[in-house]
């Protein structure tokens, strides 16, 4: 995902990027932190501290699909849960607007302003 960030930004005089990253073990594995040395002058993470469930918004919407998809109904099999969260999943993805103010982020921002400084 990281080297994605490049992409759009060829320029040599493009801004620094700020990456917003939670504590979770795998943004401080070895090739991450390889590739955060060899960027340095491009790419930054900022870490929210830890358990910290109110700063990330990703929280917020998993929270919204327990509601609404796991704490009202048993499954019967995998499959069952699997295709309820797919749905929900479907559903959310043409919802925009719900979908940014489940996450606290009703004021849309573009991502390119949530990424770059």
């Amino acid at each position: 995902m990281l080297t994605q960030l490049f992409e759009p930004a060829a320029s040599p005089q493009a801004r620094k990027i700020y990456v917003v990253i939670d504590t979770y073990r795998i943004h401080f594995a070895k090739p991450v932190l390889a590739f955060l040395q060899a960027h340095q002058d491009r790419l930054e993470l900022v870490c929210l501290p830890t358990y910290s469930p109110k700063l990330n918004p990703v929280e917020r919407f998993w929270k919204h699909l327990r509601r609404k998809v796991t704490h009202t109904t048993f499954f019967q099999t995998i499959e069952r849960l699997l295709d309820a969260v797919t749905g929900f999943f479907q559903e959310m993805a043409t919802l925009p607007d719900t979908v940014r103010s489940v996450a606290g982020l009703a004021a849309y921002v573009s991502p390119v302003y949530l990424v770059r400084a």
